[in-house]
Order: C-alpha cells, then sequence, then structure tokens
C-alpha cells in the first residue's frame, strides 16, 4: 500500500483538516521515563523536525508531545528520528502544547546509523521509499542543527536565573567521570554514577541499570533537587539523556557554565541552624537567606481572601512568609499520613493501609499532614488557615519528620514510628503559641478548582 498520501511535516499536521492514516517522521527533543497514570504507563516525547522547531527566541513557544501509553522503556538518544503511526488524536493543550495521543508501537531510529535499526524493538524496520527518504533528510538535519544550536536554547530547564532554585526542578549538562556498581544487602544492586560539570564540581546519582560510558556528555533531565553532597536527587520527571558526540553541547562542553551555582551554595543552606538557648540539645533550622531576604510578612487574612477570590493565576508564581503558631495537625496516625502517590494523576493516592500501597512499588512515598495555623490577623475570630506539610522519601534539605523512615515504614512495623512521630507532633504544640510565633514560606497550589497553601520552608520543625 502506498503511503504518499499519509506522510506529514509537523507544519503540515498543524494545518490539516485529517488525520486519517497520518503519519509522523520528526527529531527526538526530549522524553520522560514511562510514569503510572490512571489510564496505565505512559511515556511523553517531546518532537522538532525542518518545519517545526522550539527554540526560546521565538516569539512562538508551540512545541509538539507525543503521548504514548506503554510499559516499554524506549531507549532513545536526543536527536535521534522518531517514526509515530496510528495515533488517536491531537490535541493543542492550553496554548503551547500539541498534544498527539497514540496507544501504538512507536519506532525510533538512531542518528548514526545507515540502515533503519529500530532502537525501541531491537530489529531493522522495512519502509516505504518515501519514508526511508525523509528518515535520512531528518538523520542529516539532525547532524547540522544540533551542531550548531545549544540544548540550553531550546527546551532547557533551570539554573540561568534564581526563579529556577524555588521550582527545585532544573536540567545539568555534566560529563561521567566514574562508574561504581554497589551491592547492598537486602537490596537490589545499584550503581552510583559520578559526574562532574565544567568547573569539576562533583556529583552523582544512583540508577538502577546503567549502560553509560565514562567520558561521555549526558543532560540530566528535571532535578528535583541536589543534596548537600551534591547527589541528584530524582523526581518522578527526573531522566539521563545521552547527546550523540557532534551536538554543540558535547563540543563546548567546557564554555557551559552554571552561573548560578555560587549564588545558590551561599544562599541555599542544608546545614544552618539556630540552638534553643532553654536546651541545649535542641536546634531548629533557619528560614533559608533566600526564602529570608526576598519575601515580607504576609497575614493570615491575606491569604484566606486570596482562596476565597479563588484567582490562582494571578499568585501560582507567589511566595509568601507568614509568621503564625499551630492549633492543630492532622492526621494524627502515619496510617493516613504516609502514602505512595502519582505527581501526574492525583486519582493515584494510596494511604499505608491500603493493599495497593505494598504492589505500587514505583510509586513515590510521602509523608502528609494538615496544620491549622493561626496569627494575630485572624486571632479574635474562628478562621484558621490549613497548611499542607509534605515529606518526600528522599528529602535531605528538611528531614521534617527525623526518625520516621519512609522508605522502611510498613503496616506491620508502622507502631515503632508512631511513638517517633507522636513525639514530634507534641512537641509543636508546646513549642508554637500566640506568644511564640515561627516564620513559615509557602506556596500556593490548585487542587480540585481550590487554592491550598504548601510549605516549601519552615522554622519550626528541626
Amino acid at each position: 500500500m502506498k503511503q504518499t498520501n499519509q506522510l506529514k511535516t509537523l507544519t503540515e499536521i498543524i494545518k490539516s483538516k485529517s488525520l486519517k492514516q497520518s503519519i509522523i517522521i520528526a527529531l527526538v527533543l526530549d522524553f520522560t521515563n514511562n510514569y503510572l497514570t490512571s489510564q496505565g504507563p505512559l511515556v511523553r516525547i517531546k518532537i522538532i523536525d525542518d518545519t517545526f522547531t522550539f527554540e526560546k527566541n521565538q516569539s512562538s513557544k508551540m512545541y509538539f508531545q507525543v503521548h504514548n501509553l506503554t510499559d516499554k522503556k524506549f531507549s532513545m538518544n536526543i536527536g535521534d528520528v522518531i517514526y509515530v503511526k496510528e495515533f488517536q488524536s491531537i490535541k493543542q493543550n492550553k496554548l503551547e502544547v500539541y498534544e498527539v495521543e497514540t496507544s501504538s508501537h512507536i519506532h525510533v531510529f538512531e542518528q548514526n546509523k545507515s540502515k533503519l535499526w529500530c532502537t525501541s524493538c531491537q530489529k531493522n524496520i522495512l519502509l516505504c521509499e518515501q519514508s526511508e527518504k525523509r528518515i535520512q533528510n531528518l538523520r542529516e538535519y539532525s547532524l547540522k542543527y544540533f551542531s550548531q544550536t545549544k540544548l540550553k536554547d531550546l527546551y532547557w530547564k533551570g539554573f540561568t536565573n534564581s526563579d529556577q532554585i524555588f521550582k527545585q526542578n532544573f536540567d545539568l549538562l555534566l560529563k561521567v567521570h566514574q562508574i561504581e556498581p554497589v551491592n547492598v544487602e537486602d537490596a537490589s544492586k545499584y550503581y552510583k554514577i559520578i559526574l562532574l560539570d565544567s568547573d569539576m564540581n562533583q556529583y552523582y546519582l544512583k540508577e538502577q541499570n546503567c549502560d553509560f560510558k565514562v567520558g561521555e556528555i549526558v543532560k540530566v533531565r528535571s532535578v528535583n533537587y541536589l543534596d548537600k553532597e551534591n547527589q541528584i536527587v530524582k523526581s518522578t520527571y527526573t531522566n539521563v539523556q545521552r547527546l550523540y558526540t557532534f551536538f554543540y553541547d558535547v563540543v563546548n562542553f567546557d564554555k557551559f557554565k552554571y552561573e548560578i551555582i555560587k549564588y545558590v551554595k551561599e544562599n541555599y543552606d542544608f546545614e544552618e541552624y539556630n540552638h534553643d538557648l532553654q536546651d541545649e540539645n535542641r536546634k531548629f533550622s533557619l528560614i533559608k537567606k533566600i526564602h529570608k531576604d526576598n519575601f515580607k510578612i504576609a497575614s493570615l487574612e491575606f491569604l484566606l481572601n486570596k482562596q476565597r477570590c479563588n484567582d490562582y493565576y494571578s499568585i501560582k508564581h507567589m511566595k509568601y512568609r507568614i509568621q503564625c503558631y499551630i492549633i492543630d495537625i492532622q492526621p494524627s496516625f502515619l496510617l493516613d499520613a504516609v502514602r505512595r502517590i502519582s505527581y501526574f494523576d492525583k486519582k493515584i493516592n494510596y494511604p499505608l493501609k491500603d493493599q495497593n500501597f505494598k504492589t505500587m512499588n514505583q510509586l513515590k512515598r510521602i509523608l502528609e499532614v494538615q496544620i491549622l495555623v493561626k496569627d494575630t490577623s485572624i486571632d479574635l475570630n474562628k478562621e484558621v488557615v490549613n497548611l499542607i506539610l509534605i515529606q518526600e522519601e528522599l528529602q535531605n534539605d528538611h528531614d521534617y519528620f527525623r526518625g520516621v523512615e519512609l522508605l522502611k515504614i510498613e503496616e506491620e512495623n508502622v507502631q515503632k514510628y508512631q511513638k517517633v512521630f507522636d513525639i514530634i507532633i507534641n512537641r509543636l504544640f508546646i513549642e508554637t503559641s500566640v506568644s511564640k510565633q515561627v516564620d513559615i514560606i509557602v506556596q500556593p497550589f490548585l487542587f480540585q478548582q481550590k487554592i491550598l497553601y504548601k510549605i516549601i520552608d519552615t522554622q519550626f520543625l528541626p
């Protein structure tokens, strides 16, 4: 069957009135790992071609993104050619994203292979002459485009301005320096990968599988944050993307500088504490300089008014510093507070007491409590503000609930950790009062069309 009328460029896809039997052949710009949604495992792949690119200096910031429902692990590099067919629909999400929905198999062809060897199915693929020619043209375009264009000028997050520190979600360009296999008793083997930036700062991350080579340059996508030892703490979005040696960023790796690294180290200190003068064994974390210097104190009455107006988009990027005292903390039992969640689908949320908690090992563990607070602006009425505090399983910058070991807690041993949790909760009620208020930095977020406030930094927990 001839496919002459089926093959379309990305620009033609946008203009096309009919998508029936259309085929897309494009270049990989960015991709996620497989993550769990209510519809099943999903991978997102951002694509470009020679008619449609995504660059920061363009007036239009549109980009294409393929959504593939699959549990198959893709092997791909940035710059590889991707072949997509039998997609169900294309929808424009928000204003800047065209989403290509498909549950069919996707072929990925390496840039430096002469034959049509598919890395996703590990075999040569037979395609029509038109498709083969299109793939060859895109391979040539990929070589030219990525050898002249910085990834930093394309789809890139972070370390270009101080706002990225607040988001704690950024990309890194690093060189693989050393790979160490680690065997842990009663745990699966993993690899400790030591990486360097262009200024020889050292980082490391842990991977279950490793096919990287010492000396190669990689892009670490969506780092959640760096801990005090420069371990790359991953989120659901994080993965390590390989680059070809002809990439501008590989050839010019020594020129890639993180202008903000010094700023982060000076202002985002994980180890700064204030000792309690009444008890030499107790210490409280200080509000980080970056928060203390940049946010004026907001009243709880102000936050409540924002909730009533429910105009989330006017405050979505704001952070507020408040001074308050605690009147209640819920839930009081770890069976309800410890959960496994999906960051991509809010419907997937299993507490420790749920049977799914044991089986859904691919989901992240969190400890989530709601803290009810008051301040002088609402002292004389019945109103309170509900703050959300979340401790993630690998969060090392603040161990809000020290001693409640998220990675070890199970329903069978929960009582052991419940005692520690009770001590922490009881102490908070004693240590805060109308006359002894504490500083908290909160950030608004939207949940079920309602504005809530999440704690991102606090003085009241060690």
